[in-house]
């Protein structure tokens, strides 16, 4: 499985996941030190940093599947060096205005889209389909690690050097990201069919493809509802812990790295936890798990830090059991000719809600209460657990 190809493959996902780790987390706290923001406008970032998947998915989508996905590949970590470094300068100097900064968060996760969208759809083309899940697998555990060290480093970071210099970090990674990609063979790509469809039509033929697959159909429906509650959660959750709470930066990264032990033991065990319940009840499982660790949220308060922790493992143990059979399941039954787009529509359903979500958690925490905002966030993902259960086709997979 691990063949020259997919090795540099996985290597620049590694390499550009740690930088992009770093700066998700320094995001909201520069916007909090740096700019002074409040409640509405730290919720503001996370809207920005999601809201190219909203905006953009299904064009970026039909592009990689029509385009050369190694070349996008690394033209997008190219022009993430540029604004990671344009950010740094101009946040170190405080000479960029908050507009400006919002500018440029929007900027970057655009391209981190062309990345992303790219870097899925490349897999299945350098790895046999019975072994999908397993380079899943593979992926998951380095993605924990990274998870789980990350936001001490960037703690620390921003303890003793400030936030900006995160962006340095960020931007070095993508070029070195860029240069794992050059390496992968060029001729693998050539073999591949590509659509010939019009751009309207190609989108059409994706979501008629998730419809009329109904295992598909009930993945996105759930995901786009546990994803929406996860935006709520994420627009308020470090100013909930900083100013809520009062917890310093360094402990939140602390805490935050801790809960992520998580991460780490289920991306490790998720592989024989999907042979043994299979693949559509261990998803299962990992809706469970994020609803719990936000009803743990919920419950906390500044003498209960061990709920905080508690509730980031629980959260942190769902997402390998959820991406790596989520994935294997779209990576094994999407033809690689729209795999791009389909996978362009799941960033919608997802990733693209939590910008409408993070702007619903603001304007409750504003109207109501922090504490308020969390407590609707725990509903949604309940609600999304429920949509599952209920759900004959996902309870009944098994690869």
């Amino acid at each position: 499985m691990l063949n020259r190809n997919f090795t540099f493959l996985w290597c620049s996902q590694v390499i550009s996941t740690y930088g992009n780790k770093l700066t998700i987390f320094s995001l909201p706290l520069v916007g909090i030190y740096v700019y002074n923001t409040n409640i509405l406008e730290t919720s503001i970032i996370t809207v920005l940093s999601f809201l190219p998947s909203m905006l953009f998915s299904t064009l970026v989508g039909v592009i990689v599947d029509k385009g050369n996905k190694r070349i996008i590949g690394i033209i997008t970590n190219l022009i993430c060096f540029i604004i990671s470094i344009v950010l740094f300068i101009f946040s170190l100097a405080k000479l960029l205005p908050l507009e400006g900064f919002y500018i440029l968060i929007f900027l970057l996760n655009t391209c981190l889209l062309f990345g992303s969208i790219s870097f899925y759809s490349q897999v299945p083309m350098l790895v046999d389909k019975n072994e999908l899940k397993r380079a899943n697998y593979r992926m998951e555990i380095s993605n924990s690690i990274i998870d789980t060290t990350a936001p001490s480093i960037a703690g620390i970071i921003f303890s003793v050097l400030s936030a900006p210099f995160i962006f340095i970090l960020d931007g070095v990674s993508f070029i070195l990201a860029s240069i794992c990609q050059m390496f992968i063979s060029s001729e693998v790509e050539k073999n591949i069919k590509k659509s010939n469809k019009k751009v309207v039509v190609h989108i059409k033929d994706a979501y008629k493809y998730i419809y009329k697959e109904r295992l598909l159909f009930v993945l996105a429906i759930s995901y786009f509802m546990l994803v929406f509650g996860i935006g709520i959660f994420q627009s308020i959750q470090f100013y909930y812990l900083s100013k809520v709470l009062e917890i310093s930066t360094t402990i939140i990264g602390i805490i935050i790295s801790i809960g992520n032990i998580g991460l780490v033991i289920s991306s490790i065990i998720s592989f024989k936890m999907s042979e043994y319940f299979g693949g559509g009840k261990t998803i299962i499982i990992a809706f469970f798990l994020y609803a719990l660790g936000f009803l743990l949220y919920y419950l906390s308060d500044s003498a209960s830090v061990i709920l905080i922790v508690i509730a980031n493992i629980l959260i942190g143990a769902a997402m390998p059991l959820y991406n790596v059979n989520a994935s294997t399941i779209r990576q094994g039954k999407v033809d690689i000719s729209m795999l791009g787009s389909v996978s362009a529509i799941w960033r919608i359903f997802g990733r693209g809600m939590i910008p409408l979500g993070a702007t619903i958690g603001g304007f409750i925490s504003t109207v109501f209460s922090v504490k308020f905002s969390i407590l609707i966030s725990f509903i949604v993902v309940f609600i999304s657990m429920i949509v599952c259960i209920f759900s004959k086709e996902l309870r009944k997979y098994k690869e």
